[in-house]
């Protein structure tokens, strides 16, 4: 599992982080703490920024929500 959200959030940055905690508010297979903490681990060994990660994981929690 840990491969298929690095490899999603590699692909596709923000837009990987926005998408996986949208469909972890929608469907919940996935923890959310999980897909945070590789986003963690982004911010660190790639040019993701922190505030990016926490803007792109709040909008998708929000739209998830909705």
């Amino acid at each position: 599992m840990e491969t298929i959200i690095t490899d999603i959030m590699n692909s596709y940055g923000y837009l990987g982080i926005f998408f996986l905690i949208m469909i972890e508010n929608v469907f919940p297979p996935i923890p959310s703490e999980l897909i945070l903490t590789f986003g963690g681990f982004m911010v660190i060994s790639s040019n993701m920024t922190i505030v990016g990660v926490i803007i792109a994981a709040t909008l998708g929690s929000v739209v998830g929500a909705l």
